[in-house]
């Protein structure tokens, strides 16, 4: 039998190690039952021997768990058995107990039908998985059904988008982003929550086979970007919608059993509510390997809707039903996502631009908000049309969070970060270009290089315009460019500037320079934290302003959305109301602890709590 055992050693080793957990420590740990043994059937026998003769005999229980999770070739593993039992003059009914009148008992698991039905459990997480992740999608001219496969990103149909796209172009209609709605958790009405699309939404697409078209649905021939004619369309939405609800990756799909499998599709039939149709018989279509056939009831507006297989693993993407001549339904057709995929591997990669985070990459701050922040923040790293920032906001705003959140919502390997508070900022125009070198990480040579003024022109703003200036600027740029293909961005952070007010000396008449500078700013960036004023000589179209909110008035749904993203994150799968009752708790326990820390900004305790208490207590349930 042992040799039927098809999974991989690590992955059998995982499930005889849970149900050795599930009956008390009955079983040694696979390593030591197959210590010393390299041969992976001689160690998968033992580890059956062993399931046998265990205090709590688990060998049924290891098979049909084997058999569950598609690890062994149980009608094989059986041939197998009973053949060697007959070369012994046995009979396979000796393994099974008898009763009195010498009747088999059979005990009900082990045997191969187990592997056709559903771990309860598993089910439950699915659907509420595939509840939090499928969306009702409206154009104004048309509907359909689609489901994440990213943080922002979500495949239909091409079918369901085509009135929104320019056959002569192939790109997506002037202004057409606003037609676009993705409505999620519309489970018992069609109202839930939804996002609009982002104004370049149109990711990626591949239109249906012009020969299939039927002659009721005229849609416009338009040549295939990507791949085949495989009929999807991935849209890129508002919110990173992902980072809430989790997406199906289509690098990781599941492989149809056509024999055995049940089907589902997911859909949102003429704009109803949420509808999971169930079949058998699903199977390759002959015609076409890209895509499967099935008898899954479907309508009007389920095209986008998500195939999962009997495992409960994304498959599909159902698009059309085919009928013949005569207009006779015959079955109903779906796009392999593995398919799609091949097509295009990156298509539910994040835009940064668009991409947001929910905690600070060491974990210490979760992001309540900040949502227009961390957008102008990727904006500003793309491009250097408005590289200033102004940040204003009270004392206990979070406005010095900025520079936590330009350290993790920009490429580390990307960029420089320069921080300064303006109580750090000396009085000598030299000695403050020192610095900004030391913090943006230049080499010592660098120092060196910076010109020294002579006694006469210690306070002379046209030496250090002509001659300072330049010299930092080269420091700079050495170190920014040191790698022609892949240059720096340096981001100068100056916080503080509204506790510390900054003098009129050299030092500051030497940021006043360069932040005219227009060459220099083309590899860098400024944001000035507090700072309620402007720059002389800066031209006001390269500055931008934000001013952060009452740190003592907290979104709701600010906190829920970030609940939302730290629960996806552990793979949890929230309903809306467990969201909803979390953040109640939250609230309550920020509340408890901010009595004790009265001059601490509400906005840091929840979000240290969300931290110190939530993030842990989470990693406890996965």
């Amino acid at each position: 039998m042992a040799a039927h055992i098809t999974g991989a050693r690590q992955a059998v080793a995982e499930v005889f190690n849970e149900i050795g957990r599930r009956t008390g420590g009955s079983l040694d740990d696979f390593k030591i039952v197959a210590l010393g043994i390299d041969d992976r059937t001689e160690a998968f026998a033992l580890a059956l021997v062993h399931t046998a003769q265990a205090s709590v005999p688990a060998h049924r229980v290891f098979l049909t768990e084997l058999a569950a999770l598609g690890l062994i070739d149980l009608p094989k593993a059986f041939a197998a058995l009973a053949a060697a039992i007959g070369e012994k003059g046995g009979s396979a009914k000796l393994l099974w107990a008898q009763d009195a009148t010498g009747n088999v008992v059979e005990p009900q698991g082990w045997n191969a039908e187990i592997a056709k039905t559903l771990n309860s459990a598993e089910l439950i997480t699915a659907f509420n998985y595939a509840a939090r992740r499928i969306c009702l999608i409206t154009t104004g001219q048309s509907q359909g059904t689609g489901f994440l496969i990213g943080p922002q990103t979500v495949l239909t149909n091409w079918h369901v988008m085509v009135p929104l796209l320019d056959p002569a172009t192939g790109k997506a209609r002037p202004d057409s982003s606003g037609r676009i709605r993705c409505t999620f958790e519309a489970l018992t009405s069609p109202e839930g929550q939804t996002y609009p699309a982002v104004d370049d939404w149109l990711v990626s697409f591949s239109p249906l086979d012009p020969t299939r078209i039927p002659p009721t649905k005229p849609y416009p021939p338009m040549v295939a970007p990507e791949g085949d004619f495989l009929d999807f369309c991935a849209i890129r939405v508002a919110g990173v919608p992902g980072r809430e609800r989790g997406w199906y990756d289509l690098a990781d799909t599941g492989v149809l059993d056509e024999a055995n499998d049940l089907l589902f599709v997911i859909q949102h039939p003429h704009a109803n509510p949420q509808r999971a149709g169930i079949e058998k018989g699903a199977r390759s279509d002959p015609t076409d390997a890209n895509f499967i056939l099935h008898q899954v009831w479907t309508d009007e507006g389920s095209s986008g809707g998500l195939c999962l297989d009997h495992r409960l693993k994304p498959v599909a993407l159902h698009h059309a039903a085919i009928r013949d001549a005569q207009k006779k339904f015959l079955h109903n057709r779906a796009v392999r996502l593995a398919a799609i995929h091949a097509a295009r591997p990156d298509l539910g990669a994040p835009l940064p631009l668009y991409d947001r985070i929910c905690r600070l990459a060491d974990g210490s701050r979760a992001v309540l908000g900040r949502q227009d922040t961390q957008q102008t923040l990727h904006q500003m790293m793309a491009d250097a049309a408005r590289p200033i920032l102004f940040v204003r906001g009270d004392r206990k705003s979070g406005k010095t969070f900025s520079a936590d959140l330009i350290r993790d919502c920009t490429a580390h390997d990307r960029r420089r970060i320069a921080l300064l508070s303006a109580s750090e900022i000396p009085a000598e125009a030299r000695d403050l270009a020192e610095l900004i070198l030391a913090r943006a990480g230049a080499p010592a040579a660098a120092f060196s290089a910076l010109p020294r003024p002579e006694p006469t022109h210690t306070t002379d703003f046209a030496w250090l315009k002509a001659t300072l200036l330049p010299a930092l600027r080269r420091g700079l740029t050495d170190l920014l460019r040191a790698d022609a293909a892949r240059p720096l961005v340096l981001w100068l952070v100056i916080d503080e500037l509204d506790l510390v007010p900054i003098p009129q000396t050299s030092a500051r008449d030497l940021l006043d320079a360069l932040y005219a500078d227009v060459a220099l700013l083309a590899d860098m960036r400024i944001v000035l934290i507090g700072l309620d004023g402007i720059l002389p000589g800066v031209d006001p179209a390269l500055i931008r302003t934000e001013d952060l909110v009452d740190p003592a008035t907290i979104e709701r749904g600010d906190l829920e959305s970030c609940l939302s993203c730290l629960m996806t994150e552990r793979l949890l799968g929230p309903s809306p109301k467990e969201v909803q009752r979390l953040a109640d708790l939250m609230s309550g326990t920020a509340r408890m602890v901010g009595k004790h820390r009265p001059n601490t900004s509400p906005l840091a305790v929840l979000s240290e709590v969300l931290s110190a208490v939530y993030i842990k207590a989470s990693g406890r349930w996965t």
